[in-house]
């Protein structure tokens, strides 16, 4: 490889990394204004913390959805396996069960021990 060759890498990779951390940044953002008005669209109806905690899911909702579908779009584009998809289903039951407790295990004496964190 010559110097101009690897320098032209060096310059793709870092223009790749910061497109993916603009993405990144741009969903977060997103997902915070979804929150902010899920909450207003809610307070008036509702407690406020069921409202905090609804836009709550929904912005997570949201962040989920499009970190999957835009930001990551690329890198399983490459991969092309099985596996990829595979990944997402395993993380969206991460995320309902944190968020949901779906799908927690029963406590051997019947003791509710609330969602189970285990990434």
């Amino acid at each position: 490889m010559t110097a101009t060759t690897i320098a032209r890498s060096l310059v793709e990779r870092a223009w790749v990394r910061t497109a993916h951390f603009s993405r990144f940044t741009a969903v977060g953002a997103a997902g915070l204004a979804v929150n902010q008005a899920a909450f207003w669209l809610l307070e008036g109806h509702m407690h406020y913390l069921l409202a905090a905690a609804l836009a709550t899911i929904a912005s997570t909702t949201f962040n989920f959805t499009f970190i999957e579908a835009w930001v990551f779009r690329l890198w399983r584009s490459q991969q092309r396996r099985v596996a990829v998809p595979a990944a997402a289903a395993v993380r969206a039951h991460l995320v309902a069960r944190h968020v949901f407790g779906v799908g927690k295990p029963a406590h051997p004496r019947g003791v509710d021990v609330g969602p189970v964190h285990s990434f």
